[in-house]
């Protein structure tokens, strides 16, 4: 019976702390920080979805699906989204400056995926 108590007042205090938050936090704040997320979740998840496409693109290629030209035209296209996508999140981070690097890093990620 003690237990059922102590599991009840520990639940009724993280709802109470969750609902008295944005009474404590400086207003905006929370607001602020839950859109940068939301933004950068959403920057990631599109990352992830263009170099998907890479992979796909680079497998359709040596599958004799794609031709030359029309596989370098678009898996250029397909890099520069992710150069793009990759230059807004190191602006979101500060990280200004680390795109090549990056940018290799990911396309070395992609290769490595197709290779499976």
């Amino acid at each position: 019976m003690n237990v059922d108590i102590l599991i009840y007042v520990i639940v009724g205090a993280g709802a109470l702390a969750y609902v008295c938050r944005p009474l404590f936090v400086e207003r905006g704040e929370v607001e602020r920080t839950s859109s940068r997320e939301s933004k950068r979740r959403e920057l990631l998840e599109k990352r992830e979805q263009v170099l998907e496409a890479i992979r796909e693109i680079d497998f359709d290629h040596q599958m004799g699906k794609i031709e030359g030209d029309d596989y370098t035209e678009t898996r250029g296209r397909y890099e520069a989204q992710a150069i793009e996508l990759i230059d807004k999140l190191d602006k979101g981070n500060g990280k200004a400056g680390q795109i090549e690097d990056l940018v290799e890093q990911e396309i070395a990620a992609a290769r490595k995926g197709k290779s499976r």
